[in-house]
């Protein structure tokens, strides 16, 4: 079954590209190992061109109009969304 704007629902990226989403579980260099949710391990290979984003918690202040958000949280009755959590960025390599 699909997951998240069709992906693949086991974390991992495909042949074109794409999200994988995991646990860390070691670093070796400039390779990362992640435990997926559905406890596959992905190797992923880093080189200097790759992005990394480090976040940090934050209030609403330190959010800005324009910026991408990830928001996880449950609907309410008149359709807004009550926030569990907030992230802040686009997906990687979509720029921000």
């Amino acid at each position: 079954m699909p997951g998240a704007g069709g992906a693949p629902d086991n974390g991992a990226a495909g042949a074109g590209g794409g999200m994988t989403v995991g646990t860390i579980t070691r670093i070796e260099g400039n390779t990362v190992y992640l435990r997926t949710s559905s406890g596959q391990t992905v190797m992923v290979k880093t080189s200097g061109s790759t992005k990394i984003r480090v976040t940090k918690a934050g209030t609403v202040k330190d959010l800005s109009s324009g910026a991408g958000l990830v928001v996880s949280g449950t609907t309410a009755e008149d359709g807004s969304v009550i926030a569990t959590a907030i992230g802040e960025g686009t997906r990687p390599g979509r720029g921000n």
